[in-house]
């Protein structure tokens, strides 16, 4: 890109442009809000989606996780020992640890495209409505 360009129509001020490059900047932010907004979309989709896989190996964890009360419970079973008790408690916790981390990790950078992208469309939308705005006090009653 060449340093001494003009900038492009869409981030001139539209008070400077004339009726055509106006009418060119509003077509092109339209797009990119369409195009900004779609990728929010995906981005809270994908955040939802991650959510549930979350939350359906939590439930699992959660059915797997007592073992050895199970066949106690349900059936007449072997009675369970205070160090296999510890043991399996020890593992389904550190494998809740983990997948806790990994989850905050993974909402944590999710949350924050998010973000960037509502800040995006949020910047978008404002210029658009400028525009709008310049187009109409220019237009003749």
């Amino acid at each position: 890109m060449d340093l001494f360009t003009a900038p492009r129509p869409d981030h001139t001020p539209p008070e400077n442009l004339d009726d055509a490059e106006l009418a060119t900047a509003i077509d092109s932010l339209t797009r990119k809000l369409r195009s900004v907004r779609a990728s929010l979309r995906t981005a809270r989709l994908a955040g939802i989606s991650v959510l549930a896989v979350i939350l359906a190996l939590g439930f699992t964890m959660l059915w797997v996780g007592p073992e050895p009360f199970l066949a106690r419970i349900f059936e007449n079973g072997d009675a369970v020992t205070v160090p296999t008790l510890l043991a399996w408690w020890g593992i389904v916790i550190s494998a809740s640890l983990f997948v806790g981390i990994v989850s905050y990790r993974l909402f944590a950078h999710r949350m924050a495209i998010v973000r960037g992208w509502k800040n995006k469309s949020r910047d978008l939308e404002r210029r658009l409505e400028h525009a709008e705005g310049e187009a109409r006090r220019r237009r003749p009653a």
